[in-house]
């Protein structure tokens, strides 16, 4: 029975419970909140971290095109160089494909690759002086993806040089030239014998009449095509017995046809036919192999891929107005019908002879070389293009940073939001007619400067110019104390001084100044500027009006070479390399005519560009391994330069920026670190 004295003790629980909960409340942060401090316990004393690292694709042109599983392309070139890029909702709300990893070391001269399953085959031949003198098959385990592995390089020595390769279940098929100039294709079985030791486990040797230029085999048939240029051959090889290949039938075709895609009982051939003109040609395989039709394809010069589906076959190829995509319907017989082009947002360029298409089921990859790789997919029936992914040949050259945003120079201008510093996000891109030699930014103002013009662009608008003055240079900066901009112009004996003062919609050019020397290379603050060279650097004031001249100081160099300087108030501090190619940062006063170094260090890399703010002076390079490295020194006592940190950062670095809380590093992509100059923000971001 419940009792008077039972209610009086649950009462009494209730409250504590009621009260505990009131304290706890009050007490505990909210969740935001103890994330914030959780970050700032463990960012607290730590020194410089990482806050954000994003690469932009490595420079790896996409000769060979690799589906994985869905949306993730395993991409490689003819160099041995391989990457996994993840593309899984690429083009949605400006989300940017993911670089899983990159692999290098497979060999100079890849000829062919297949993936089945967790393992990614490649055929290298090493050459010597132009000639093959080795065939290697190269096994990658790719089951993680983000840090693919080399499992195994084993010779062929059966083979004079390699040609295609392709891959399934446990069989491994490589064609090529053997040793007595025949075309054979070796039926490796990955699974060796416990007594192979290192030997390949060669099965079965078959021997075709044409060299071999395509291959599709699905675990029991093998059909391979092959041209010598004028007849073009498709062989139908049952596998069922691997150490027995049988030939069903052979099927002799005039032309040159290179490439083949199947689909089920359908194969299509592309290439060209007896009279050269770029055609697609069908072949069922039931009741029996079979030629169906074929149709001359009258928009293209060239086809360069193609892929079959179940109701279409999708070709890309080359024209006079540049690459091109078409859709080929397929009736029920198999007959091809009337091409179509589908429409891509991307310009036709051209220069591409060769492209690579392959498609995960849902997404259609179309790779054309150094233009990059774009993806369609299909909606109601038609394909759409979602994305383009870009490869960039070069790192950034320059970087300008104002606010939450960052301008990056790479063949194109590509603006980051860093609102929030760990996530930057790619904002917009804007390609250039004319490369970028230098870029500057002035507060909001991006100053750009090409091969014949001064360019004045917005941070928030790199896509429209403000303003533009036509003018040959070779250096550029920008004085945020007096607003002005200088480019110079070295004539050997002198060197020409150009100044413009920068409005918000104009440039007004100011009178020139000629001083001595020849300089291309300049920095400016608050009416000083640093012009250099490689053995020479020196100092000049120029009033507010312009036009006069006077100078502070100068220096030459015997034992250094100037890689880059810095001007502070009080010192200027340049790295350099001695005549061991040794870097060092030099620390010089500016207060005498001699600029006497008060003080150095040596730096573990090459000294490839310093920045620096108060007596943070952070400097990137190469070390002799050609890893590109962040070396930050600390100069409160300018004659004793102490060395804090000294780091990895991204690839090609070229570009450093110091800010109060934050070092910003680009090279090939974006990297963010936090370092704590202990100065004050001025239009910068927080982290």
């Amino acid at each position: 029975m419940f009792t008077r004295r039972n209610s009086l003790l649950v009462g009494r629980l209730l409250f504590s419970i009621t009260f505990i909960f009131i304290l706890f409340t009050l007490i505990a942060p909210a969740p935001a909140e103890a994330r914030r401090k959780k970050k700032q316990a463990s960012t607290q004393g730590a020194g410089p971290q990482i806050i954000a690292n994003q690469p932009w694709p490595p420079a790896i042109a996409p000769d060979f095109l690799e589906v994985l599983k869905r949306d993730r392309l395993l991409i490689a070139n003819k160099y041995g160089r391989l990457s996994i890029v993840d593309f899984k909702n690429a083009g949605k709300k400006t989300i940017e494909p993911k670089l899983l990893s990159e692999l290098t070391g497979i060999g100079k001269k890849l000829v062919s690759l297949s993936s089945y399953k967790t393992n990614t085959y490649c055929l290298v031949n090493k050459s010597l002086r132009g000639e093959t003198v080795e065939t290697l098959l190269v096994s990658v385990d790719t089951r993680r993806m983000e840090e693919p592995s080399v499992v195994s390089s084993q010779a062929i020595t059966e083979l004079r040089e390699g040609r295609l390769l392709k891959a399934r279940n446990n069989l491994i098929l490589v064609a090529g030239k053997s040793k007595s100039n025949e075309n054979i294709i070796l039926v490796i079985d990955s699974k060796k014998k416990r007594d192979q030791g290192d030997n390949l486990n060669i099965v079965s040797t078959i021997t075709t009449r044409l060299p071999l230029t395509d291959m599709d085999f699905d675990g029991r048939q093998l059909i391979a095509l092959g041209s010598d240029g004028d007849k073009s051959m498709v062989s139908f090889i049952n596998l069922t017995s691997k150490t027995s290949p049988q030939l069903d039938k052979n099927l002799d075709l005039p032309g040159d046809y290179q490439l083949l895609s199947r689909y089920k009982n359908l194969i299509v051939l592309g290439g060209s036919d007896k009279n050269g003109n770029p055609d697609a040609r069908s072949i069922t395989l039931k009741p029996a192999p079979d030629v169906v039709a074929g149709v001359t394809l009258n928009q293209l010069e060239k086809i360069t891929s193609l892929v079959v589906s179940a109701k279409e076959v999708l070709v890309s190829g080359q024209s006079k107005q540049g690459s091109r995509l078409l859709s080929l319907s397929i009736d029920q017989h198999g007959n091809l019908l009337t091409a179509t082009e589908i429409t891509r947002n991307t310009a036709r360029r051209k220069g591409t002879d060769n492209s690579c298409l392959v498609t995960d089921g849902s997404t259609l990859f179309l790779a054309s070389g150094w233009s990059g790789i774009e993806t369609l997919k299909q909606v109601k029936g038609a394909w759409l293009p979602q994305y383009l992914y870009t490869i960039p040949r070069m790192g950034a050259s320059g970087m300008a940073s104002w606010g939450n945003s960052a301008v990056l120079s790479a063949g194109e201008l590509i603006k980051y939001d860093l609102s929030d510093p760990e996530n930057p996000r790619i904002e917009s891109k804007t390609a250039m007619t004319t490369p970028v030699k230098e870029m500057v930014g002035a507060g909001s103002f991006i100053l750009c400067l090409t091969k014949d013009a001064l360019l004045l662009k917005k941070m928030e608008k790199i896509d429209q110019t403000v303003a533009e003055e036509k003018m040959e240079g070779k250096g550029l900066a920008f004085d945020k104390e007096q607003h002005r901009a200088y480019v110079i112009q070295p004539y050997g004996k002198l060197t020409r001084i150009h100044p413009f003062k920068v409005y918000s919609d104009s440039l007004d050019a100011q009178p020139t100044v000629d001083v001595p020397g020849n300089y291309t290379r300049i920095k400016v603050m608050n009416g000083k500027i640093l012009l250099f060279d490689l053995n020479d650097i020196c100092l000049w004031a120029i009033d507010a009006a312009g036009g006069n001249a006077r100078k502070l100081g100068e220096r030459h160099f015997d034992n250094y070479a100037v890689r880059d300087a810095w001007l502070l108030d009080e010192h200027i501090v340049a790295t350099t390399v001695d005549k061991s190619s040794k870097g060092f940062l030099l620390v010089l006063s500016n207060q005498d005519e001699g600029l006497n170094i008060v003080g150095n260090t040596p730096l573990p890399h090459n000294g490839t560009a310093v920045s620096a703010k108060g007596s943070c002076v952070a400097t990137i390079g190469q070390n002799d391994k050609g890893k590109a490295l962040l070396t930050l020194v600390d100069i409160k006592n300018p004659t004793q330069p102490q060395q804090k940190e000294s780091f990895p950062v991204i690839e090609a670095a070229a570009s450093v920026s110091v800010r109060s809380r934050v070092t910003l590093v680009a090279g090939r992509g974006l990297e963010i670190l936090a370092v704590d100059t202990g100065t004050s923000p001025d239009g910068e971001i927080s982290n």
